[in-house]
């Protein structure tokens, strides 16, 4: 179930189906490093198996099964996942919310799945069982399916702005987007170009920008510099290729645009704490035991 109200740009990784409002699904994530993005949707991610590595800003935050997440619009973001896990996923796009919550703009969502306090988990509770209510209309199609889906969605907005909006302090939620926005024809760039040798100044001048001015732009909004940002983007094409083909490991490297085997080998220790060929045989060891267990 989705919205095609704006067409999601390449770095958002959002997908959206033209045949509801939100987008919906029982997702099984293999194994996958999604580098830094944001979208304009509010996702919501519950954990049903598995682990998800989920970073923001300096913080990485460690989920497990029966956790929650939520990602607000125009958040930058990366996550990983180092083992096969299997979830709910919903994206709210920021239209939808703003037609039934008209001060959408004042607030943002805090979902805390660590707390300790009595009251919040049971507002979590009543969060997690909406959602699984949801899934189970999405998989076994009753009668009046769209009614039931949509009465469930509603009751999952309320929860949401009933039990957890937090305010916000507008101008410089306004002035963030209006960063990132600058920011968008620089990423579509990269991700048609990662594999390419490309240069700061080569990038800076296709947006338009002094190369200070860029530089400053890129590390305040996105949380690393743009060098970094393009060697994330070509890690996340490898390790993605990594887990789902057998292609060999050097021919990945080429493909994805790693000339600098030594720099790729920091890059990868220091994201995954193993080598290429372990993480491969790890996770192909993983999907095997879940196969067998299905």
């Amino acid at each position: 179930m989705g919205n095609a109200e704006n067409k999601p740009l390449e770095y958002e990784l959002v997908k959206i189906d033209p045949s509801g409002d939100i987008y919906f699904e029982h997702y099984f994530d293999q194994g996958r490093l999604v580098s830094n993005h944001w979208h304009n949707d509010i996702e919501l991610i519950l954990l049903l198996n598995g682990k998800l590595d989920v970073s923001i800003g300096k913080q990485t935050l460690h989920y497990k099964q029966d956790d929650i997440i939520l990602i607000n619009s125009q958040v930058v973001h990366s996550t990983i996942c180092t083992a096969p896990n299997e979830s709910i996923l919903v994206q709210i796009p920021y239209p939808f919310l703003k037609r039934y919550i008209p001060d959408m703009d004042d607030y943002i969502f805090s979902v805390d799945c660590f707390s300790e306090d009595s009251l919040v988990k049971t507002k979590l509770l009543q969060l997690k069982e909406t959602l699984q209510q949801m899934l189970v209309v999405n998989e076994y199609h009753p009668d009046g399916e769209k009614l039931q889906f949509t009465s469930l969605l509603f009751k999952l907005l309320y929860q949401l702005y009933h039990n957890f909006r937090t305010q916000d302090f507008q101008s410089s939620m306004q002035k963030k987007a209006k960063d990132l926005n600058k920011l968008e024809p620089v990423l579509d760039y990269i991700q048609e170009h990662y594999t390419e040798p490309l240069s700061l100044h080569e990038i800076a001048d296709i947006a338009g920008f002094q190369f200070e001015y860029f530089c400053r732009l890129f590390k305040k909004n996105m949380g690393l510099t743009c060098l970094e940002y393009m060697n994330e983007i070509r890690l996340s094409h490898f390790y993605n290729d990594l887990i789902a083909t057998e292609q060999p490991i050097q021919y990945l490297l080429d493909l994805h645009g790693f000339s600098n085997y030594k720099l790729f080998r920091k890059l990868f220790a220091a994201k995954f704490h193993t080598t290429p060929s372990r993480l491969r045989k790890n996770l192909q060891s993983e999907n095997k035991t879940q196969s067998h267990r299905k």
